[in-house]
């Protein structure tokens, strides 16, 4: 990532990761692998084999001795860079608010392109029998996904039941589940609590703020951005940003908009190397860059 020249790298990456913290609304919400982060730019961990074998009242002996097989999982990160910015008086940038004003606009560019992909690693691998589609009873919600025709079936209190349902018959923690939902379909779900009369959801849905704290064990985390899903027999999630930069402004006219719930213990996230380059005082372009 290419910063404004004459800055400590080591300030930089303390500003960097306070940005993304700031930035991204579920950093905190995933495991933490920057351990694990060999020569700055793949992650490499262990995981452990499957439990050893539970027997109730063991009655036979010897017991049958088991070996376990650790497996490894290993993924290279993704590398973000920012075009260098021309500086034509280096005095009095060495201030935290003068790091912001040069650098916190780009950060929270780069937050958003990296929250976006998260998440899309993230949807990627989830197993198709952890897929749900949504169960409003028609097609009554205009597409809000880049490219996308026609209409869909709302997303509805009902479906994140059936996700808490579903989490907890995998013996998945109950305390600290996640939902991102992205702001339109938030939208949607939340005229459901508007249009209704049989139950009483104030005490999760404030209306004056927009604010939905909770619903089904979920703690509700709204993103600007939307997370796209082919319409396949089994939804593929569709990649945000294309390599080189830039979002995806067109997903195809059949795309569906989806929401990741998930709990942190089964997500992880890893920053490598923060790199500075700077070309100091060049007299060809006045100033540094």
């Amino acid at each position: 990532m290419a910063f404004t020249a004459g800055l400590n790298p080591e300030i930089i990456r303390a500003f960097a990761l306070e940005a993304l913290a700031k930035n991204i609304a579920f950093w905190d919400r995933a495991r933490n692998a920057d351990g694990d982060v060999i020569k700055g730019q793949k992650v490499w961990h262990p995981n452990l084999a499957a439990p050893a074998a539970i027997v109730r009242n063991r009655t036979v002996l010897p017991a049958i001795i088991g070996q376990k097989v650790d497996v490894t999982t290993d993924y290279t990160l993704d590398n973000y860079s920012t075009d260098p910015v021309l500086v034509s008086f280096l005095e009095g940038i060495f201030t935290y608010d003068k790091y912001n004003q040069h650098m916190g606009q780009d950060m929270r560019a780069v937050s958003e392109d990296i929250a976006g992909m998260l998440l899309y690693y993230w949807a990627a691998n989830v197993p198709a029998a952890y897929i749900i589609r949504t169960k409003a009873a028609s097609d009554s919600v205009a597409p809000h996904i880049p490219g996308a025709t026609g209409n869909r079936r709302a997303v509805v209190p009902a479906d994140f039941k059936e996700a808490r349902q579903v989490m907890t018959k995998a013996s998945i923690p109950q305390e600290g589940r996640i939902a991102v939902i992205d702001t339109d379909m938030l939208g949607t779900l939340t005229d459901n609590f508007l249009n209704t009369t049989n139950r009483d959801y104030t005490s999760i849905y404030n209306p004056s703020t927009g604010k939905l704290e909770k619903l089904e064990g979920f703690e509700i985390i709204e993103v600007p951005f939307a997370m796209a899903f082919s319409n396949a027999g089994t939804p593929a999630a569709l990649t945000p940003i294309t390599d080189g930069g830039g979002r995806v402004t067109d997903f195809g006219a059949a795309a569906n908009g989806g929401a990741l719930l998930y709990h942190p213990d089964f997500v992880e996230r890893a920053v490598g190397d923060l790199k500075v380059f700077e070309n100091l005082n060049d007299a060809t372009m006045y100033g540094s860059y």
